[in-house]
């Protein structure tokens, strides 16, 4: 298994960053693989250029209602 862990905060080495990384060492000390992807500062387009499926737009709509 691995898990991802996305950095919306545009300081790479902030608060985020560092409470990723404590969850991450956790994660690693169990045998589970890890990686952060750093999006903050970075454009994100919407999603007419990456669509989700249906059913996790059903999610996101519902939930943001």
């Amino acid at each position: 298994m691995k898990v991802l862990g996305f950095n919306g905060s545009p300081n790479k080495k902030g608060n985020t960053a560092c409470s990723l990384n404590i969850i991450f060492e956790e994660l690693e000390n169990a045998g589970i693989e890890t990686e952060m992807i750093q999006v903050g500062k970075k454009k994100i387009q919407g999603k007419e250029q990456f669509p989700a499926p249906e059913p996790v737009a059903k999610v996101m709509t519902n939930f943001i209602r």
